[in-house]
């Protein structure tokens, strides 16, 4: 673990937020869908793609496997944006709302390398590599049109198969107005290209006083756009796109069924594209409740041709699980499980703030049967147990004179009935 992946751990759970590095650090219990997402990611990496439905009860870790997903891409050099769902962001609607979300994901496009305004990253990197393509030659001039015109020849030549799908000339021609106000100098034609690149135009009429382009990005074509943006990352140099969708109970709340259902149209359209080989090196996820998966009333099993997809593989029960389908259900995590997830950000805390606690393992025992009732009912989850543990060891560590047994001793109440569930829970450990 390196020291930039400490911080970042450190930081985030004193948060109470998904740490954005070395996740890998405090993954317990994930050990089969994580070589599972490894092999899909190769698989994308390749030239596949494929759509993953992440489904879990709120707490059992849908976010932190999203974001395990992200650290996973950026190891294997993807390009990742996370979008969530919310009353103005959707997959489909006429009121901008389709839009907004293609803004949202080009806006949060993320890479190793880059953390914000990564289109313009990738288009400036990719632009820079066309031009070293001609530099080296002895009577370069950039100032030449005869060198301009062959950059821009070059360029047409190497996304020549966006021509194929929609938008692909249009995006085309807009990376060619970029290349040549690059050369000018001129910065802010470069940012009215980004703008329309990002889908930023409200109308055609600005974007055509702009750019002399008749075509913008909007609620009706920007899934197309989308996998031009998906064939020009890679184009770039990078494995593929990764789009994380959360937070997806905000289509399983539209109330107009008609409306409801164009936005599960919408997400069996890009189940299909990825599935069927329409469209390559694209990995997208959508995190949901059972309730959002399941609901014969509202949720996608309301669709038909979406349950036949993704019903579970009938010979699955509670103990077998197939992670290649479609449907990653995540279970909660075991006692045991949790055990060690404490355990493990103990010793993070030592590292991070260079002491030596002397929490001992019957302690940390104590403390998961008193959050035992808690988390049975549904009034707790793991990540708000993790939140609280960090806590306290942040009041323990400045406050050495204290024991862990003072500060639960009044949180005590439960523990009784959950005694018989998790009296052999430290002598299983007694080891670790």
């Amino acid at each position: 673990m390196t020291e930039a992946q400490l911080n970042d751990i450190v930081t985030a759970l004193n948060s109470g937020l998904v740490p954005r590095s070395g996740i890998e650090n405090i993954m317990v219990g994930r050990e089969d869908v994580i070589e599972q997402i490894d092999k899909d990611l190769e698989n994308v990496k390749n030239g596949l793609s494929m759509t993953k439905f992440i489904i879990g009860k709120y707490g059992t870790g849908k976010s932190f496997m999203q974001a395990l997903i992200t650290q996973k891409g950026y190891d294997k050099n993807f390009v990742v944006s996370k979008v969530d769902f919310s009353p103005y962001r959707r997959l489909y609607n006429n009121d901008g709302m389709g839009r907004a979300t293609y803004v949202e994901i080009i806006k949060n496009m993320t890479s190793r390398t880059s953390n914000t305004n990564t289109i313009e990253s990738i288009i400036e990197m990719w632009i820079g590599n066309q031009i070293s393509l001609f530099s080296s030659e002895p009577d370069f001039d950039l100032t030449n049109e005869e060198y301009i015109n062959k950059i821009v020849l070059n360029i047409k030549k190497e996304i020549k198969d966006m021509d194929t799908c929609f938008g692909g000339t249009d995006f085309s021609d807009v990376l060619t107005i970029y290349l040549k106000a690059y050369i000018d100098g001129n910065v802010g034609r470069q940012r009215d290209c980004i703008k329309w690149i990002s889908g930023e135009y409200p109308n055609v009429t600005l974007a055509k006083r702009d750019l002399g382009v008749s075509v913008i990005i909007n609620d009706q074509n920007y899934y197309e756009f989308l996998k031009v943006i998906c064939r020009f990352v890679v184009l770039a140099g990078y494995s593929g796109f990764i789009i994380n969708f959360d937070e997806v109970v905000n289509l399983y709340k539209i109330s107009i069924k008609t409306i409801r259902d164009k936005n599960y149209e919408m997400i069996l359209r890009i189940f299909n594209d990825t599935i069927q080989g329409d469209i390559h090196n694209l990995f997208i996820t959508f995190s949901g409740t059972p309730q959002f998966l399941e609901d014969e009333f509202k949720g996608l099993f309301s669709y038909g041709a979406l349950k036949r997809r993704l019903s579970s593989n009938k010979y699955e029960d509670n103990e077998l699980y197939d992670y290649s389908q479609p449907v990653l259900k995540l279970r909660n995590l075991t006692n045991e499980e949790i055990f060690i997830l404490l355990k493990k950000l103990v010793n993070i805390h030592e590292l991070y703030y260079k002491y030596e606690s002397n929490i001992t393992n019957e302690e940390i025992v104590d403390y998961i049967k008193v959050q035992f009732n808690n988390l049975e009912n549904n009034k707790i989850t793991v990540g708000e147990i993790v939140r609280d543990f960090f806590g306290l060891l942040n009041v323990l560590q400045k406050n050495p004179q204290l024991n862990m047994a003072q500060l639960i001793n009044s949180n005590k109440k439960g523990e009784e009935s959950s005694k018989s569930e998790l009296d052999s829970v430290f002598d299983r450990f007694e080891s670790i």
